[in-house]
């Protein structure tokens, strides 16, 4: 990935003085207020094309659980943030003096592959496997994220129990899940096979991640006003330019959402139904057990009846209660006419740290 954010500004710096020194005009706002003041509703219609440059920016919430904010804001704004300004501009200079030569009828073949259009010959190759390195190394990032929304809502007790590994002695947040990476692989390799083509894929990559910025900030709005207790004129300050920037983002996306823009909603349908199955089924078999746990009386007249019997062996009963007995014991005791000398009662919670010291276990 360092080698991504090296090489690819520098291809940026050389497709700017060789093409378009200018380019950096463009980072003045008043030229998109003029682009659609010009084009109107097709200007709008065009924020779903580029919403895929922005992609990225939302993993950076996700990396929280594994890196420092400090690290973050260094790495982004020393390297990240001028490398994409770099990078973006040489792409726009070669775009821009590519359709200075090109005719009406031609000129979107200009767009196809632009990436790599912009790429000098002689460097093609190198950066060609610098490319597809870096993109694998980029979706490690929402990968990580996806364990740790996973290990999260398992800790809620809104997702079935899958297993998570702590990869790290200091860090709770650095967790690896192998049934979910699995899955994501089977649903990777589905989505491949089923689209094909990367339109359909960047239309439904770039939805649900607008749609993701969207729900960040009005998430952590929610948390201004009822937690930090922030003013209302600075809550409205951060609220209003965001909405209408993402909201505008997310309009223009949604005319995508049958060309593929579905998927994502698709798969959130589905996990949304998981979840809420599971939920539903915990809360009222906990509900089940509290309403009818044995009291140590109770135990006591279950185990004086003259048919139960006290047997040798080790037997471990599961409870999500921890102020009384699973009203499984008394099943159990009742259809088997007998109870191990050592019974043990298991209660699952988890601890916001990575390991349990030893002494504590």
């Amino acid at each position: 990935m360092a080698a991504w954010t090296f090489t690819a500004p520098m291809v940026g710096i050389y497709s700017i003085f060789r093409y378009y020194p200018g380019i950096f005009k463009a980072i003045s706002p008043h030229y998109i207020v003029h682009f659609f003041l010009k084009n109107k509703k097709e200007g709008w219609q065009m924020l779903g094309a580029t919403v895929l440059a922005i992609t990225g920016a939302e993993a950076m919430f996700a990396d929280l659980g594994h890196f420092s904010k400090k690290a973050i804001q260094i790495v982004f704004l020393s390297s990240v943030y001028p490398s994409l300004i770099l990078t973006y501009a040489g792409q726009t200079a070669c775009l821009i003096n590519h359709l200075k030569d090109t005719d009406q009828e031609n000129i979107g073949k200009v767009f196809d592959d632009a990436f790599y259009k912009f790429i000098p010959r002689p460097v093609y190759w190198p950066m060609f496997v610098i490319a597809t390195l870096a993109a694998i190394v980029a979706s490690q990032s929402l990968i990580s994220a996806t364990f740790s929304v996973i290990k999260q809502s398992v800790v809620l007790d809104y997702f079935p129990r899958v297993k998570v590994v702590h990869t790290s002695d200091e860090n709770e947040g650095e967790v690896y899940s192998p049934e979910t990476n699995y899955i994501l692989m089977v649903l990777c390799v589905g989505v491949i096979l089923g689209f094909g083509g990367g339109q359909a894929i960047g239309n439904a990559f770039g939805l649900v991640v607008i749609m993701v910025m969207l729900i960040t900030s009005i998430m952590l709005t929610l948390v201004m006003i009822i937690i930090w207790r922030t003013p209302p004129v600075l809550v409205a300050a951060y609220f209003v330019p965001f909405v209408i920037m993402e909201g505008s983002y997310v309009s223009a996306v949604f005319t995508k959402f049958t060309e593929g823009g579905w998927l994502p909603f698709a798969i959130s349908m589905i996990l949304a139904l998981i979840m809420f199955v599971w939920y539903y089924g915990r809360q009222k078999k906990t509900e089940y057990e509290r309403a009818n746990k044995i009291t140590a009386e109770r135990l006591g007249e279950l185990l004086a009846k003259p048919e139960v019997q006290r047997v040798q062996g080790l037997c471990f009963f599961y409870s999500n209660i921890q102020d009384g007995l699973t009203p499984i014991l008394g099943h159990y005791i009742r259809n088997m006419s007998s109870l191990h000398s050592v019974t043990i009662f298991v209660t699952l919670r988890y601890l916001l740290v990575p390991k349990v010291d030893p002494q504590q276990r």
